[in-house]
Parts: structure tokens; sequence; C-alpha cells
């Protein structure tokens, strides 16, 4: 790839283009290399406690609680509303 240009500094660009190119390729060899040894690492873990995703584990068990907690918290919230609307109506009535 080059941009047009003519010279010792087009040649150097070049190279520093094709450079950053090579490394690029083998840093994501590298990464694939890492990526499939953690999921072959991953499958052989007791299976339903750890889920593996391509950024590391996932713990399942702190997922569905924070799920739980946050379902809980908005029951609670909505009870709350329903039963200040129901006083509110009440004292509208009067």
């Amino acid at each position: 790839m080059s941009t047009g240009a003519r010279g010792l500094l087009a040649e150097e660009e070049a190279q520093l283009l094709q450079l950053r190119r090579d490394l690029e390729g083998k840093v994501r060899r590298e990464l694939e290399a890492e990526r499939e040894a953690f999921e072959a690492e991953a499958r052989t873990t007791s299976i339903g406690k750890l889920c593996a995703t391509p950024f590391g584990i996932d713990i399942v068990g702190i997922t569905e609680f924070i799920a739980l907690a946050g379902a809980l918290v908005g029951g609670v919230a909505a009870r709350q509303r329903k039963a200040e609307l129901e006083r509110l109506n009440e004292q509208l009535r009067k």
C-alpha cells in the first residue's frame, strides 16, 4: 500500500506498513492460539458451573444472582408504587 509519493520517506513508510502488518499477523496468531487453549481448558471444567466466553470465564451463579436481585428490587419498587397510587386514589376520592 502506497500513498503515491516517491523517495526515501515513501520507501520507509512502505517498510513500516509491512512491519506493522507482519507484527499484527503474529499477534493475531498468538491470540488465536491462546484463545483455543483457553476454550479447551474451559471445556474440561465441570459443566454447569462455568461458562466460557471469548473474553474470559463468566461465573453463571453470579450472573443468576444479579438477575434475581434485580427482579426482587424491581418487584419491591413496583409494590411500593402500587401502594402509593392506591393511597393517592383514596385521598382524591375523599
